[in-house]
């Protein structure tokens, strides 16, 4: 395998882990949602779905539930917006 191939692996398993920890999140109620005790269960296995699955997923697909993922932690880092003020 190449450098590229093994980033790439390594980005893979980085985004499998942030939706895995959104799933255990939203099955420990520490994200707000309507009506809690009908949806944290089933969309905590959705989310674990799709974490064991995100390598078979569309890129544009994977790259938005991850994004969601991560902002539901706070981490506003994939903005455009976040990413140019950083850098100045």
């Amino acid at each position: 395998m190449n450098e590229r191939q093994l980033r790439a692996i390594e980005k893979l398993r980085a985004d499998q882990a942030i939706v895995s920890a959104t799933a255990d999140r939203v099955r420990g109620g520490l994200l707000p949602m309507p009506d809690p005790e009908r949806y944290r269960q089933p969309l905590g296995e959705l989310l674990d779905a799709l974490a064991e699955h995100l390598p078979h997923v569309d890129p544009p697909v994977r790259e938005h539930a991850v994004r969601v993922c991560r902002n539901a932690f706070g981490d506003r880092m994939d903005q455009p917006g976040t990413r140019r003020s950083r850098r100045r």
